[in-house]
């Protein structure tokens, strides 16, 4: 959910029958979002979320569409009974700054989330998911693998069977080449909670990093479908996979579902654009790198299939080029700038080799 956009998701859902006109939808979905965090908030014990986790699911809620568990307080109650030495709403603050962030501001907003991260570490330190946020602002803000790693060590101490910290400690895992690890700790979350939907995408899409297709497609044809389908990237990820194969018509073919799912997202189009480079159709993927390449600046390119897309085309430049923007704005994505195959042809440039040392990554 953390890498497709808040704006994005928000267009999606506002397309769907649920939300009526598109402005009565968003002004609908912010409300719930402010309502989600005013009663993690709540001064009383018994008026807040009963834990992290329940907490979580009502976001989950709030980014699938369906009705949340939290309701609007009257305003005299807003103003008087918010509770500031809470550490738990502190950390949920810090990953609700961190839900998809709109290009112009994720900077700032990172920058907030690390803050509350650390405030909810100063109220309470013993919190597992304090320093699970804190250890997701270091590894998709600040690129401190080192430091974030020893973060979320702390956290599964502190809280072994939470398969958030698992899952989340994986990024940095995949991130530097440690795929047998961030395996591993992805199989711990889906042990815990079998029935999630977004450990087993994830679990799929580390099996793609680390180059083990045929595995990532059998587990991806594992997840539930019909629980997932609406987010579109379990389609998105073997497409992928069957690309790196060389199987492009099932490539095409479940990538043409992300993009209807997805509502024509950005992510879903510039997949396609790198299957199109990478399977010879080089025309058609400069008509579709041109057709993104005209969003309007507030809209989440995917930067990162750009640069692949150009990389795999020999324009080395223009990969270049999109993987300084994702530096810049300091986009999520490149963290996988080690690992993600189809940067494979710009891993001799020595450009590239600086932008990874940058990050704090080695070649």
């Amino acid at each position: 959910m953390e890498r497709y956009g808040y704006t994005g998701w928000r267009r999606y859902l506002c397309r769907t029958p649920m939300c009526g006109s598109p402005g009565r939808g968003r002004r609908r979905l912010r409300g719930d979002l402010d309502n989600i965090l005013l009663m993690a908030l709540r001064k009383e014990p018994q008026r807040r979320y009963a834990s992290v986790g329940k907490f979580s699911d009502d976001i989950q809620r709030h980014l699938e569409g369906l009705p949340v568990i939290a309701r609007k307080d009257a305003l005299a109650y807003r103003t008087i009974k918010i509770d500031s030495n809470y550490a738990l709403a502190y950390s949920g603050l810090a990953h609700i700054q961190m839900l998809g962030i709109n290009p112009l501001v994720r900077v700032a907003r990172m920058e907030k989330a690390r803050a509350a991260a650390l405030k909810a570490l100063e109220i309470d330190n013993t919190l597992a998911e304090a320093h699970m946020a804190l250890g997701r602002t270091l590894i998709f803000f600040d690129w401190d693998w080192i430091a974030s790693e020893k973060t979320f060590k702390q956290a599964i101490v502190l809280s072994p069977n939470n398969p958030d910290v698992h899952y989340w400690y994986s990024h940095n895992l995949t991130a530097q080449g440690r795929h047998d690890e961030a395996l591993a700790e992805l199989r711990r979350a889906l042990e815990i909670d079998p029935f999630s939907s977004r450990f087993a995408t994830g679990l799929g899409y580390a099996l793609y990093l680390a180059r083990r297709y045929d595995e990532a497609i059998e587990e991806s044809l594992k997840t539930p479908f019909e629980v997932d389908s609406a987010y579109h990237q379990v389609y998105w990820r073997l497409g992928l996979s069957y690309a790196q194969k060389g199987v492009y018509s099932e490539a095409f073919s479940m990538l043409e579902k992300a993009l209807v799912l997805s509502g024509e997202m950005p992510l879903a189009k510039g997949s396609l654009a790198y299957v199109h480079a990478k399977s010879g159709n080089r025309a058609e993927a400069y008509r579709v790198l041109d057709e993104i390449s005209r969003l309007p600046k507030n809209e989440d390119a995917p930067l990162m299939m750009m640069a692949g897309t150009y990389a795999c085309l020999g324009d080395k430049d223009k990969a270049i080029e999109r993987l300084e923007k994702l530096y810049e704005v300091r986009d999520a994505p490149l963290m996988h700038i080690k690992v993600d195959p189809m940067l494979d042809s710009i891993r001799s440039d020595p450009r590239y080799e600086e932008l990874l040392r940058r990050i704090g990554l080695t070649p």
